[in-house]
């Protein structure tokens, strides 16, 4: 299965198992939503980032933050992968 330009969200990016499997999907190809609390630790800068690398800054425990984290997505039109590695 090609990932080449699926659109993904991936929560817990800003950091251990939620960060790699970001970065995995972004070195294959595919458009990234990295969600993370903190937007200090989701931009740092360990990797280099690319067009497809987006930043959402949210706490899913925040009744409100669905809907931005859906404003930030619907733009795409689907999401292919959601990855929920919140921890």
């Amino acid at each position: 299965m090609s990932l080449k330009d699926a659109v993904a969200l991936v929560s817990g990016a800003s950091g251990g198992i939620g960060r790699a499997i970001a970065f995995d999907l972004l070195g294959a190809s595919a458009e990234v939503f990295m969600l993370g609390r903190s937007a200090e630790k989701l931009v740092q800068p360990q990797r280099s980032y690319h067009a497809k690398c987006h930043f959402i800054v949210a706490d899913l425990t925040d009744s409100g933050a669905v809907g931005r984290i859906t404003a930030n997505i619907s733009a795409k039109g689907r999401l292919d992968v959601l990855v929920l590695s919140s921890g």
